[in-house]
């Protein structure tokens, strides 16, 4: 599997900000939106990326954190062990694998040019409270990596 889309459908996305002013509109225009900001992103700051520098991964991080939930992904990632973990030992795993996830990011886009998304349509109600939506990364070789997004509603 591509590293960038095992980083990607490893983790549990939400929106805890507003994104779309329609809080009708669908997951697949949510994913659609998140998607075209974060690729301007990597866009603009392309070269900057690669040095990884401290400043470029706090704008990295920016960018890209707003549409993860790190506290329902840290719970999905322990499973049965959350449980057993005192509330000190949750803080730190997830401080520990928000930085982890932040640089693998970094590490992986960094690499990221010359590649198209295509965010499959949601064909389910807008009035669900959880919704799957699937994107086909096309990569310069030709390979296409499908990614499931796992979203839920926070309004």
């Amino acid at each position: 599997m591509h590293p960038l889309g095992f980083m990607l459908g490893t983790c549990a996305v939400a929106a805890p900000r507003p994104l779309i002013d329609n809080p009708q509109a669908s997951p697949s225009a949510l994913i659609s939106q998140a998607t075209t900001q974060v690729l301007a992103f990597l866009k603009t700051h392309r070269i900057a990326l690669r040095t990884e520098n401290r400043k470029t991964v706090v704008a990295l991080a920016n960018e890209v954190v707003p549409y993860f939930d790190f506290a329902l992904t840290s719970q999905y990632v322990l499973g049965r062990y959350w449980q057993r973990a005192t509330p000190a030992e949750r803080n730190q795993f997830q401080g520990f694998f928000y930085h982890y996830l932040i640089h693998a990011y970094a590490t992986a886009l960094r690499h990221y040019h010359g590649v198209r998304i295509t965010v499959v349509p949601y064909r389910g109600s807008t009035e669900v409270h959880y919704a799957n939506v699937l994107t086909v990364i096309h990569t310069r070789g030709g390979q296409s990596v499908h990614v499931l997004y796992a979203l839920y509603r926070t309004l």
